[in-house]
């Protein structure tokens, strides 16, 4: 029985036969919105029939993702996501979806400390996936410039992990647990760091959850 799974590789949508061991291109996605340098593609993440790609390079590199949905017979975009206090070389795009919601880092982001970076929270509204700005920005309780915090992120269920490269010489992970009553502006719940870090090390420059 041949096994199906969808992949995201590079700008293309492709479904994988694994026994067959090929690529067979399903669709491509290219929003009329998409022009020249705006790395559309720059991160690619899936869950069920929703997909949210990332767009670094957009207005001079402030960034903005695009969520699609696949329809039975091919994805159509159905919203852009941007954030509130965008600007520019912001870099938000690493994107990543569990279910109904949405984060995205953007690790040059000002929102807190000039350029220390931040974790925007989208929570799909009742009526669907639109354009719309952030549900809620989480930052780091100690943020330091040049951190480049949000430059990886993920997230599973109520549990979303922010990587922070750059910071504490060695490098931070930052994890968020939501509140009670939904996702609100906040801190980490916890910090890790590695016991034996060293500078350079950039603890936190790929997560996953």
């Amino acid at each position: 029985m041949i096994k199906k799974a969808l992949l995201l590789l590079g700008l293309f949508i492709t479904l994988y036969h694994a026994n067959a061991q090929e690529l067979e291109e399903i669709d491509k996605t290219t929003p009329n919105e998409i022009l020249d340098n705006q790395l559309y593609g720059s991160a690619i993440d899936i869950d069920g029939n929703y997909a949210v790609i990332g767009s670094s390079g957009y207005d001079n590199n402030r960034g903005r993702a695009f969520v699609l949905h696949y329809n039975g017979s091919e994805w159509e975009k159905v919203a852009i996501l941007t954030a509130s206090n965008g600007m520019s070389s912001d870099y938000f795009n690493h994107a990543r979806i569990s279910e109904d919601v949405i984060v995205i880092g953007a690790r040059n982001s000002n929102a807190e400390t000039i350029n220390s970076g931040s974790a925007y929270v989208f929570v799909k509204p009742a009526t669907g996936w639109e354009d719309m700005t952030e549900t809620a920005i989480l930052r780091p309780s100690d943020p330091v410039y040049d951190d480049w915090f949000g430059y990886k992120v993920d997230i599973l269920n109520n549990t979303i992990v922010v990587g922070a490269s750059h910071a504490s010489s060695s490098g931070s992970v930052y994890i968020y647990e939501k509140p009670t009553n939904g996702w609100e502006n906040m801190t980490e719940t916890i910090k890790l760091l590695p016991s034996d870090g060293e500078e350079g090390d950039r603890f936190g420059s790929a997560v996953y959850i």
